[in-house]
């Protein structure tokens, strides 16, 4: 109840998305999007509790823009939430990155970055995928090695360093692993819905060969009357007896267009 109950949450209750492959992408996205403002959430609340000031507006900034990505995402706009998520994370990676002093661990969030852009734009926006990755790439080059800082630099206590470091490792471990277990998921939940549709496939294979074999058998048996008959009227010129054989022949022929008939309606109403 709770895994639908979140479904219509990140993707709409009452949106349809015709395409395995995109309903797949916005679930996926949906749930990175979630975790996103999840995460920003408990940062807030570690800073909180450790008396840290200072960056409450560039988590609360990243939980506004997260709950906006997910609303693109609900509305069916999925490459514009994708890409505003994409800028959203590698941005917010990067401004913390920038100032990090090469202790905290954010670095490993570039490549959760990386991946994502991957699992979000997926093949058929590959470049995009390729693009945000490259993207990541240079936020962390420009990061670690560039004397860059987009805010005030800060000193923390070694608790508190540490503390972050745990946090940062743990928060970067659970995503890919959502990630990867999503995508697992999918998969294996494809994989059975191609095993259910390939049994039904030899089922009905094996229902056509039945199938052909009665329909070909009643065909015959009127043609194979009509032939008798037809050699019946050959030996004889008694009134009678021909007209007898030609009833027979209508009847035969009327017998044979009622199951013709019967086939077609069978096959529009297993269609339908």
């Amino acid at each position: 109840m709770f895994g639908k109950r979140f479904r219509n949450l990140i993707i709409g209750k009452q949106n349809y998305i015709e395409s395995w492959l995109d309903y797949k992408n916005a679930v996926l996205r949906g749930n990175l999007i979630a975790l996103s403002i999840f995460v920003g959430a408990v940062y807030l609340l570690v800073d909180w509790a450790n008396d840290i000031t200072g960056n409450e507006l560039y988590y609360v900034s990243a939980i506004l823009i997260g709950i906006i990505a997910l609303y693109l995402n609900r509305l069916g706009k999925h490459k514009l939430s994708s890409i505003l998520f994409m800028l959203l994370i590698n941005l917010l990676v990067f401004l913390f990155a920038s100032n990090d002093q090469y202790r905290s661990g954010i670095y490993i969030f570039f490549v959760v970055t990386a991946m994502s852009s991957i699992a979000i734009f997926g093949h058929r926006h590959k470049y995009w995928a390729i693009a945000f990755v490259v993207f990541s790439v240079v936020l962390f080059f420009a990061s670690y090695w560039g004397d860059i800082s987009l805010r005030p630099k800060y000193v923390y206590s070694e608790a508190y360093i540490k503390l972050n470091f745990a946090i940062n490792f743990m928060i970067a471990m659970l995503m890919v692993i959502a990630q990867l277990y999503f995508l697992i998921a999918i998969n294996t939940k494809t994989e059975k819905e191609i095993m259910a549709k390939n049994e039904l496939l030899a089922k009905t294979n094996t229902e056509l060969d039945r199938f052909v074999y009665s329909a070909s058998h009643d065909l015959r048996a009127p043609l194979r009357s009509l032939l008798g008959l037809i050699e019946v009227t050959r030996h004889t010129t008694n009134p009678e007896e021909l007209e007898q054989c030609y009833s027979l022949m209508k009847d035969r022929v009327h017998h044979m267009d009622a199951f013709i008939k019967e086939i077609i309606d069978f096959s529009r109403n297993a269609r339908q």
